[in-house]
């Protein structure tokens, strides 16, 4: 018996140790902020239960029809249409962004949220998820929003303001270029030692050109609300930007350098010869793909360690009778 109780062990073991690693790798989103607008709906009303089709509809999405991580889709006719979006940031996985938008929709609908408005938005750190009785894609809308800043301060605002403008403005710039998918972000440096980082976005549904006039009056704000602050961020329905003195977002990946170019053909006269070596240096892979190893490997090695463990001491108690049966 003291075998099997210590292989049952081993199997209790080996299984906690693989959901606590699952469990890590498959955290929720970090809620943010949320609004419930417009007039409330009767229960078990037509708009009610066009609503539950509406909102695991977006939650569900297939990622083959999400485009740069933005969904919308309506459900019901006439009055009693439901019009419901989803917007992941730009840098978000499609796991994480599938994930988000499941919690999201769950959750708007509580009594901790919106449980009977006809429009309400929410936003997480990854995501935003809004419904609403009427029509509002591809229109910017910048009210109602919200701030949220550090409560921290830095040390020398005169210096570090300029800086965080001109790096807001550059993020403004660089996300309504053609292709940039009203998404970007940046970092640049603010005294000798650290760096402050910067991320901007507006919803893939609207034009760069209304993207650009959002996101230029979200940072009008900055003054009203993060001034010499750490960090800080303005929210809107249609754009958002952030900024922190830490990174917050996913760093793009570098392009890995283009292979040499062939030498053209050249007369090399004796005794005279030139060798060239050239090492081409690929990024690491890391992130989530860390992870993956690490929940793989780290179960695996606790399976081997404990079958060597469980036999070793089956065998040392078997021989340890054999023994005192021989002595006797």
């Amino acid at each position: 018996m003291g075998c099997f109780n210590l292989l049952v062990f081993f199997v209790y073991l080996f299984s906690f140790s693989k959901l606590l690693i699952i469990q890590r790798t498959t955290a929720q989103p970090d809620y943010v902020y949320h609004f419930c607008l417009g007039s409330n709906y009767t229960t078990n009303s037509t708009f009610q239960k066009n609503l539950n089709i509406l909102l695991p509809s977006l939650s569900s999405a297939n990622t083959s029809i999400i485009r740069n991580g933005y969904f919308n889709t309506t459900a019901g006719r006439n009055r009693d249409t439901v019009y419901g979006s989803l917007q992941c940031r730009g840098d978000t996985s499609s796991e994480d962004c599938q994930t988000c938008a499941e919690t999201a929709a769950k959750e708007i609908i509580t009594e901790e949220r919106c449980p009977v408005s006809k429009q309400a938005i929410i936003w997480y750190d990854v995501c935003m998820l809004r419904y609403s009785n009427q029509y509002f894609f591809n229109v910017m809308q910048d009210t109602p929003g919200v701030y949220l800043w550090n409560l921290n301060n830095v040390t020398d605002p005169d210096k570090f303001n300029p800086i965080l403008g001109d790096l807001m403005r550059g993020l403004v710039s660089k996300a309504t270029l053609n292709g940039s998918s009203n998404f970007a972000t940046a970092d640049t440096s603010f005294d000798d030692f650290r760096r402050v980082y910067g991320l901007v976005q507006c919803t893939v549904d609207i034009s760069s050109s209304n993207c650009n006039r959002c996101l230029v009056g979200a940072i009008a704000e900055l003054p009203n609300c993060c001034d010499g602050k750490q960090g800080g961020r303005v929210i809107r329905p249609s754009c958002n930007f952030r900024y922190e003195i830490y990174p917050f977002f996913t760093q793009p990946a570098v392009p890995p350098s283009p292979p040499p170019r062939s030498p053209s053909p050249r007369l090399i006269l004796p005794p005279s010869s030139t060798n060239t070596n050239t090492t081409t240096t690929r990024p690491s892979s890391k992130g989530k793909s860390s992870i993956l190893a690490i929940s793989i490997v780290i179960p695996s090695v606790i399976a081997v360690l404990s079958t060597i463990a469980f036999w070793f001491f089956c065998f040392r108690r078997k021989r340890t009778k054999t023994q005192k049966l021989d002595s006797k």
